[in-house]
């Protein structure tokens, strides 16, 4: 267990955070990407921040939150996270070429995966884009890293692109009740 988990006010304080969030219009980081119009598009590091915060409150602190609270914390997952991240991966085909798509997967991932536990109720309709974005990931990694070990990108990029692939390979593996070796 983790120290959050174990303190009762740090996890109401990660709630509301969550919340915080929810209820933030815009999880850009610029105004050139959010203005009526505009033609300027924002990689969406924060979204992907955002977006694994949120999921991770709702899977670990989903006794605290009202249903309207996890209502709002789904629906914004959903739109503002997932809507997000999906249209640059779907726009920005370069992605796929470097650490990017890795480091947006991690968001994805987390928030697929507890939309599909919220959802299961629904038959399993969200369970298809999480596999696809796995395979995505997967497609990504055979064109960063090469057969013989080296990496496309320099050691600093390979690091932070190893941190990203790590968790949303742990959270699939866990969801999927396998182990990490399996699914690598």
């Amino acid at each position: 267990k983790g120290i959050i988990t174990q303190n009762a006010e740090l996890m109401r304080m990660a709630v509301r955070n969550a919340l915080v969030m929810a209820l933030t219009p815009n999880w850009d980081s610029t105004f050139l990407s959010d203005f009526t119009d505009s033609g300027w598009d924002q990689r969406v590091f924060s979204h992907t921040v955002a977006a694994e915060e949120i999921a991770l409150v709702l899977d670990y602190a989903d006794d605290l939150l009202s249903q309207a609270g996890r209502d709002l914390l789904l629906k914004r997952l959903a739109l503002e996270g997932l809507g997000q991240i999906n249209y640059n991966i779907w726009k920005y085909s370069y992605l796929f070429g470097n650490n990017q798509l890795s480091v947006f997967t991690r968001g994805r991932i987390a928030a697929y995966l507890i939309l599909e536990k919220a959802y299961a109720w629904n038959g399993p309709r969200v369970k298809p884009y999480t596999e696809l974005a796995m395979q995505e990931l997967y497609d990504s990694i055979d064109i960063l890293m090469y057969p013989d070990g080296s990496f496309l990108e320099g050691p600093a990029y390979f690091f932070y692109t190893v941190g990203s692939i790590q968790p949303a390979l742990q959270m699939y593996a866990n969801a999927r009740g396998r182990k990490l070796p399996d699914i690598v």
